[in-house]
């Protein structure tokens, strides 16, 4: 009795694979997807999976290579888009530089009117006693 039930435990198992091991048109879709991501990786062109497309639309190999294409797109949107953010981050720290250095500027015009200002009072308190 157990080995009956190891019997059809396994043949449930092999039944569950049978049709996809045994499908040879997936095995030639992911041959062409293959040679199509070789050519791809050298043109960065959906072109190198035309034939997967055409021969096999409905494979999961045709989905993959969209996918991997759509992936490409999305990365070269984001490398374009980080050139435009680093271009802005060297523009902002060059401003941030120089307001440092406005600031810094700034501060020294303030230390300066400071002592202007206790320089005019002590020379107001020293007018008045010569008056008096």
């Amino acid at each position: 009795m157990r080995y009956f039930i190891l019997f059809l435990f396994g043949l449930i198992l092999s039944g569950c694979q049978y049709g996809r091991l045994l499908n040879p048109s997936e095995f030639q879709a992911r041959d062409v997807f293959l040679r199509g991501l070789e050519n791809w990786d050298e043109s960065g062109s959906m072109e190198a999976w035309a034939p997967l497309q055409r021969d096999y639309p409905e494979s999961p190999w045709t989905a993959r290579a969209q996918h991997l294409n759509e992936l490409r797109i999305l990365v070269e949107k984001q490398k374009e888009a980080i050139a435009g953010l680093e271009g802005q981050n060297k523009k902002l720290t060059t401003m941030a530089e120089r307001c440092r250095q406005e600031n810094k500027q700034l501060q020294q015009d303030i230390a300066q009117l400071k002592e202007n200002i206790a320089q005019l009072k002590q020379l107001l308190v020293d007018y008045e006693l010569r008056a008096k």
